[in-house]
């Protein structure tokens, strides 16, 4: 992966409040909402727990999207995807990032699928 994050459109950088978000990902207690305490930047979930290590491999990823590994971009997105809307559901919201980005990264997908199809049917070879 080519880490020069110079040429990323500038739209693509929305992402970087879950990347923040993800890699701090403060603790939350059920019914009493977020603790921020200056530990959780130092005793950070993220690298422990699935959902803010997605959060941030699949944010990073996204910024360089499609230059990325296909197969790891989709497993990730399949996993925030579809634990992300089931945490909707139940209303932990810790875990809506997970799906915001899930769905953002889902979009992505289709979207460069889609542009690929157009250029196939033209004739246009990549």
């Amino acid at each position: 992966m080519d880490w020069d994050f110079s040429n990323i459109p500038r739209w693509r950088w929305l992402i970087t409040p879950f990347i923040a978000f993800g890699f701090w990902y403060p603790t939350y207690i059920y019914g009493q909402g977020f603790v921020f305490t200056a530990k959780d930047l130092l005793f950070s979930f993220f690298g422990l727990m699935p959902c803010p290590t997605t959060i941030v491999t699949l944010g990073i990823l996204t910024l360089k999207y499609p230059a990325v590994h296909k197969g790891l971009y989709n497993a990730l997105t399949l996993f925030a995807v579809w634990i992300g809307s089931f945490q909707i559901l139940l209303g932990y919201v810790p875990d809506y990032p997970l799906a915001m980005v899930g769905y953002y990264s889902l979009g992505l997908i289709i979207s460069d699928r889609c542009a690929r199809v157009r250029r196939n049917r033209t004739g246009v070879q990549e």
